[in-house]
């Protein structure tokens, strides 16, 4: 797993409002928070669409197809502390081995 620093974070979107190579930014945080304030050009997919146990890799893929989400790249999460795991959980259900968790979540990323 990666470990991502702020600096990271700040290329990472950097590049990503510059359409530049570089991870795909997944937040994860209620879709109300996404709207009030989010990193440019990252996908939003709340954790809560994942939270059903009981959900096949291939409902899981479906629900990362839907928002946006290509497991094939490799993605870092930011969220609110815990609903970054559960997403990493089902890309890695997915065969999704390339990713990180910003630790901060959105409130170190925007001070």
């Amino acid at each position: 797993m990666l470990t991502p620093t702020l600096e990271d974070m700040h290329r990472y979107a950097h590049a990503l409002y510059n359409n530049l190579d570089g991870p795909q930014i997944i937040d994860t945080r209620p879709e109300e928070d996404f709207d009030s304030r989010h990193i440019i050009k990252s996908i939003n997919l709340p954790h809560t669409k994942l939270l059903s146990c009981l959900m096949s890799p291939k409902e899981l893929s479906k629900v990362f197809l839907k928002h946006g989400v290509d497991t094939t790249l490799t993605s870092i999460l930011i969220g609110d502390g815990l609903s970054e795991f559960i997403v990493e959980l089902a890309l890695k259900e997915v065969g999704c081995e390339k990713t990180g968790i910003f630790f901060g979540g959105w409130e170190a990323y925007a001070s």
